[in-house]
């Protein structure tokens, strides 16, 4: 999720909430990865947690990861959450 485009985080939320209103992810572990921590106006973890209402979700394994593609911080922290919650 782009963490520093705060004018979609609405449209993000809802598609996220629709896809996992599906039965059969109830079960599914979520990993969510903030990204464009580098950026300046980039929401943190605690802020996209909020936004896109994941104490919300009927999945009980769910994660947000700080990252930066451009320079692969935090992907494989993410990954490694993943990989062992699946």
């Amino acid at each position: 999720v782009d963490s520093a485009d705060k004018e979609r985080i609405g449209e993000a939320r809802k598609e996220l909430a629709d896809m996992l209103d599906n039965e059969e992810l109830a079960e599914a572990s979520v990993l969510i990865l903030a990204n464009k921590q580098d950026m300046p106006t980039a929401m943190n973890c605690a802020e996209m947690t909020e936004e896109l209402a994941l104490h919300k979700l009927k999945q009980p394994k769910w994660f947000i990861q700080a990252t930066c593609a451009v320079s692969g911080d935090g992907l494989y922290e993410g990954l490694d959450w993943l990989s062992k919650n699946i």
